[in-house]
């Protein structure tokens, strides 16, 4: 009960991982793995997965009650094998999780995967990846920017998305694809995503290369 993790910068994680794939049997490892933990709190690093495929940057199983914010994360590799920047779930459940103030960077086959039955997703940043959000269960979504992602929130969850921006860079992206119940407004999409009440312009970002 009660784990913190900030300030580090992890990197080069599962070195037996070999180009283009390796099988998650012969190279599993993550950055930072929880198992039933209660209270938990990952601040102000980098976990830095591109190096490799398989896996996650960060884990949490059968946890409650965490705070993951103020981190900057990258990967794992996109191959047919999968993996995610990071993954809630076990039995029971992780849940209670907070994700707010971080910027999730391609390449990852996903940024959040969530098993999660209250996932926050909050303030965060997603940037150049097929997918940022999956979740199977309830999520609240608000004042997130995605910008140039495949597809933003999918799953078959539920979700309630507010005050987000949505960059769809190329045709094809989606910004809410395959939700359960959705409750959504005051949200912007540089491109219109055919949805009631949506606000549809530029978001006008300074250098969104950068």
């Amino acid at each position: 009960e009660g784990f913190e993790v900030g300030g580090v910068h992890l990197h080069h994680i599962n070195r037996n991982w070999k180009p283009p794939q390796t099988p998650e049997t012969e190279a599993a490892g993550d950055a930072i793995q929880l198992h039933r933990v209660h209270g938990f709190r990952v601040h102000h690093s980098r976990l830095d997965r591109t190096s490799s495929g398989n896996k996650f940057c960060f884990i949490a199983n059968e946890c409650s009650q965490g705070v993951f914010e103020h981190n900057i994360l990258a990967g794992p590799m996109q191959t047919p094998v999968g993996g995610a920047s990071i993954y809630l779930g076990g039995t029971p459940l992780t849940h209670s999780t907070v994700v707010r103030y971080n910027t999730f960077l391609g390449p990852t086959p996903t940024a959040i995967w969530s098993h999660a039955p209250d996932l926050q997703v909050v303030g965060n940043l997603f940037v150049g990846m097929p997918r940022a959000l999956w979740t199977n269960h309830q999520a609240t979504v608000l004042n997130n920017v995605f910008s140039g992602v495949g597809e933003s929130i999918s799953g078959g969850g539920d979700a309630v998305v507010r005050n987000n921006i949505f960059h769809l860079v190329e045709q094809g992206h989606v910004a809410l694809g395959g939700m359960g119940e959705l409750i959504q407004d005051h949200n912007l999409f540089s491109r219109d995503p055919g949805l009631p009440g949506a606000l549809v312009g530029d978001p006008r970002f300074v250098d969104p290369d950068a």
